[in-house]
């Protein structure tokens, strides 16, 4: 799937920007990720991210793909934000 509305967007951009970094110990065959995405940048560069997706009022983790250890906290109301998101766009599973 594919989601290229700039609303959707610019408010997941805001989302990773509140992102704390914090050093975990994932194993991603044990603990698979909800969502792996790949980002597309204007300049043509991409990053591959996973995303566990906490439920709404919990915290969730990103982190990029190869990287899994030096991940990135969300917070509680972001990961509430990305579900209601992700809802609106029909991809909650």
């Amino acid at each position: 799937m594919t989601i290229d509305k700039k609303a959707f967007i610019s408010v997941f951009e805001d989302v990773l920007t509140r992102a704390e970094r914090k050093k975990q110990k994932v194993n991603v065959n044990e603990e698979k990720p909800d969502y792996d995405l790949l980002i597309h940048y204007e300049n043509g560069e991409t990053h591959g991210l996973h995303l566990v997706l906490g439920n709404k009022g919990e915290k969730s983790r990103i982190m990029y793909i190869g990287y899994e250890n030096n991940g990135f906290e969300l917070l509680s109301e972001d990961t509430t934000i990305l579900r209601d998101l992700l809802e609106d766009e029909k991809v909650i599973q």
